[in-house]
């Protein structure tokens, strides 16, 4: 396990400030990665048709963001036991590492599936950094100062969220959507820089547990073999891919998760397997907001853009409502914003189908709906993580951190890989692009469903 430092050494849990001289590298370089993956994240989804059409790879759409979801499944499930075995260090140096080599391998890419190995890359590094993000949060602030570096930490994709939809929309225009990718490259060397020299005084102590990356494999393999099943053509491709991928997640889960998170068990249980779901709704659903934008309503960039800041504008206000109600309550109702969060985004992501359906809806209705879907995840989301590190116990902070990531990410990508399907269905053909989106839309919409059930059954964990 990591050892958080003592008084005597350069960074001090206890601190009363967030940028005090002893924290304010750490504080500036965790900010700084939180907001080049968003600037990475929301510039790709609102230029990925571009990139599809640039590269003529519009089958391979949904492949760009499931094969970066899973990834970064990968990275995340390992991040937590290599913190928690070697020290923080590891996972950011390796994380910064790949994270670079993917924005350069996308950047260049000749094809599309240059540009999915690209993103492969990121999203390792991406997994990697971010799970260590939350164990530096969980290690390096204490009390208030945790719910408001996590809350400032949701607020690093302010910036991000009004200039990086604008900016991509702009440079790909006007330049190339290349540069979006290489433009962070440099970022990455800076964020390494701030946060290794004050991570290097948590010390790992090592447990005598062998460190395997075998589940990490499964766990990544069995959604791989999912999304090889989604779009298989054979039916007995489809039955032997989508049992054994069933079967690995099934293995794999267990070694990540709480008992009881497969059927959302009351309390923490309940509360992961809420948060993988109605998180899983918002990002498979941004990710085909833009290809609804730009080719069912005829919008350009800039717009696909405007509308992919505003949920990420009003997810940092979500986070700074539940930081703000944290102060007052002192936490007392945090399960209950979880509940209020989800049922916000439930009755949102509900108006994208029925806008698809009915055409002659006004598009103010798409926009008002994504909207509230931003407010919704940013009071869940945000809730959710504090409740979670708050019941972390010692020596578990890394364990608990993947646990997190791992059930942002593991539906994610299943989700976007289905959804992937449909937009390859209808590329082929075999339906209209309409029936696409809708179905795309439509499993979204079950997905944040049974995260509001699943929210119900979180309950009051401080009794």
């Amino acid at each position: 396990m990591i050892e958080a430092p003592k008084a005597s050494q350069p960074l001090n849990p206890n601190s009363a400030s967030l940028f005090d001289p002893q924290r304010r590298g750490l504080s500036i370089g965790l900010i700084l990665v939180i907001t080049m993956i968003a600037f990475e994240a929301l510039g790709i989804a609102t230029v990925a048709p571009a990139i599809s059409e640039s590269l003529n790879g519009l089958q391979y759409y949904g492949l760009m963001f499931s094969a970066f979801l899973i990834a970064e499944l990968f990275g995340a499930s390992l991040a937590g036991d290599q913190a928690d075995r070697f020290g923080l260090s590891y996972p950011i140096s390796v994380g910064m590492i790949v994270f670079a080599v993917g924005l350069l391998i996308s950047g260049f890419a000749p094809t599309m599936l240059i540009m999915v190995l690209g993103r492969i890359a990121q999203g390792f590094g991406s997994g990697l950094l971010v799970t260590s993000n939350y164990v530096c949060v969980s290690l390096g602030y204490s009390g208030p100062l945790r719910s408001k570096m996590l809350a400032l930490m949701s607020s690093a994709w302010v910036t991000p969220a009004f200039v990086g939809p604008l900016l991509a929309s702009f440079i790909t225009e006007h330049g190339s959507w290349r540069i979006i990718f290489l433009g962070l490259v440099p970022l990455c060397a800076l964020a390494a820089y701030l946060i290794l020299r004050p991570v290097r005084h948590f010390k790992a102590q090592d447990s005598g547990k062998k460190v395997s990356a075998l589940p990490a494999l499964r766990l990544s393999l069995g959604a791989s073999l999912l999304l090889i099943s989604f779009n298989s053509q054979h039916w007995l491709l489809i039955l032997a891919t989508a049992l054994s991928g069933f079967w690995l997640l099934l293995w794999a889960v267990k070694d990540f998760m709480p008992p009881g998170v497969l059927w959302a068990k009351r309390g923490i249980a309940a509360l992961i397997a809420s948060r993988g779901l109605f998180s899983s709704s918002f990002i498979a659903a941004e990710a085909f907001l833009s290809l609804f934008i730009s080719k069912l309503l005829g919008y350009t960039s800039f717009v696909t853009a405007m509308f992919i800041a505003i949920g990420a504008l009003t997810w940092t206000l979500g986070s700074f409502l539940q930081s703000r109600l944290d102060s007052r309550d002192g936490g007392k109702h945090r399960h209950h914003r979880v509940i209020i969060g989800t049922a916000i985004m439930l009755i949102s992501l509900s108006l994208l189908p029925l806008k698809v359906i009915f055409t002659d809806l006004s598009n103010i209705v798409i926009f008002a709906a994504w909207m509230l879907a931003g407010l919704g995840i940013g009071l869940a989301h945000a809730s959710s993580s504090v409740i979670t590190l708050d019941h972390a116990k010692k020596g578990e902070e890394g364990k608990m951190s993947a646990a997190l990531q791992l059930a942002d990410l593991l539906i994610a990508s299943i989700a976007t890989g289905i959804g992937g399907m449909f937009i390859a269905l209808a590329d082929r053909g075999l339906i209209s692009f309409h029936q696409g989106l809708l179905a795309a839309f439509g499993f979204c919409l079950l997905i944040i469903l049974l995260g509001f059930i699943s929210a119900l059954r979180v309950g009051d964990l401080n009794h």
